[in-house]
């Protein structure tokens, strides 16, 4: 318990005030973020899913790691970055009781949500394992004609499962794509090649490892709401990034829509981070989308360079911030715990009895007998 206490003292008196920063620093970007993305609404969703992105991965790093890592490449560099304070409140003085309160309430959500995260999962996992492989039939052709036109080299399996009720993706580094049983008897050739080829852009693009990456980011700061906003959006802007690959492809967005409502009457599936599924993810809109004509746009240099400015403004406040973080959190440190331990009384520093010891004691004695 002693440690603990000590744990949450240094928390409260120095982790506590970078970990104020942090979330405010997170805030304030993902707020501008989702901002600017009804902003660039006619942009191509890419473009708005890569600055969701970037607000996302704000939340896995803190301005402080950010400046150190900066700092690490020579004293002069650490002295020439420029510090800023953008936090508007001062560090809260909280008692160690009330620190150690609040992680356990963060901890208790964090695991709660990652419990019922990984019995999604185990669910998904065992329809995935009630499958059957296929190695030949309409399936197999298509998913062949699929990774022809995206020229895609990574090996996927493919599944087909009595359990689920939409196709979908499974894993990131070892994709296995899983189409409910029987739904290519449902679905023209051409419908079911852009159904697949869907599918296989998000292996290509690695939207899994991504959503299980956010997942992560979910798990941690589960009381944040703009977390779940950001959650909300990646999702959206990546299933739209995708059907517009899919009708750059094909070039009918007809045969698409009509595909994809053919998988809605299997119904919508579980929605899970971990597989990324064609019917998912605000349908009706993409389905308006496609049947206004949606088309492709290819990536031009002010895209890039709209995304290449955000990442390079977010890293150089980053390292300001960072820098400025860990002077506050120094001072604070200094305030809230060294100052109040130097004006304690320390045992050593007391006066000593002088019959507290046998040497003691005899200088005492002579004291006496001299006087």
């Amino acid at each position: 318990m002693a440690a603990v206490r000590e744990l949450a003292s240094h928390c409260a008196g120095w982790l506590w005030p970078l970990l104020i920063d942090h979330l405010w620093e997170a805030t304030v970007v993902s707020g501008a973020v989702l901002l600017l993305t009804l902003v660039l609404r006619r942009m191509p969703a890419r473009v708005r899913y890569a600055l969701c992105l970037l607000a996302s991965v704000k939340f896995l790093l803190p301005s402080v790691l950010v400046f150190l890592a900066a700092a690490s490449l020579g004293p002069a560099v650490l002295h020439r970055l420029p510090a800023l304070d953008l936090s508007p409140l001062p560090p809260l003085a909280l008692e160690p009781s009330t620190v150690r309160a609040l992680i356990a309430v963060w901890l208790a959500g964090s695991v709660l949500l990652a419990g019922l995260c990984l019995r999604r999962r185990a669910r998904f996992a065992g329809a995935l394992a009630a499958g059957r492989r296929l190695s030949s039939g309409p399936e197999a052709a298509a998913l062949a004609r699929a990774r022809e036109r995206l020229g895609l080299r990574r090996d996927i399996e493919l599944v087909a499962s009595p359990a689920l009720t939409a196709p979908g993706v499974w894993r990131a580094f070892r994709p296995v794509l899983v189409l409910p049983e029987g739904i290519a008897e449902h679905l023209t050739p051409a419908e079911l090649d852009a159904v697949l080829l869907h599918e296989l852009i998000h292996v290509q693009r690695w939207d899994n490892l991504v959503g299980n990456l956010h997942l992560t980011i979910c798990c941690l700061f589960w009381f944040h709401p703009l977390v779940w906003l950001l959650d909300h959006r990646l999702l959206a802007e990546r299933e739209v990034a995708c059907d517009d690959q899919v009708v750059r492809l094909c070039g009918q967005p007809e045969v698409y829509a009509r595909g994809l409502l053919k998988v809605l009457r299997f119904g919508l599936g579980w929605r899970l981070a971990g597989a990324s599924a064609a019917a998912s993810s605000d349908l009706k809109r993409r389905l308006e989308r496609l049947a206004a004509g949606s088309r492709y746009v290819p990536p031009s240099l002010l895209h890039r360079g709209l995304v290449g400015a955000a990442a390079a403004l977010l890293l150089a406040l980053s390292v300001a911030a960072g820098h400025g973080a860990t002077a506050r959190a120094g001072a604070a440190y200094c305030r809230l715990v060294i100052l109040p331990q130097l004006s304690r009384p320390h045992p050593a520093m007391a006066p000593a009895s002088p019959s507290g010891c046998p040497l003691g004691r005899e200088r005492a004695e002579r004291a006496r007998n001299l006087s």
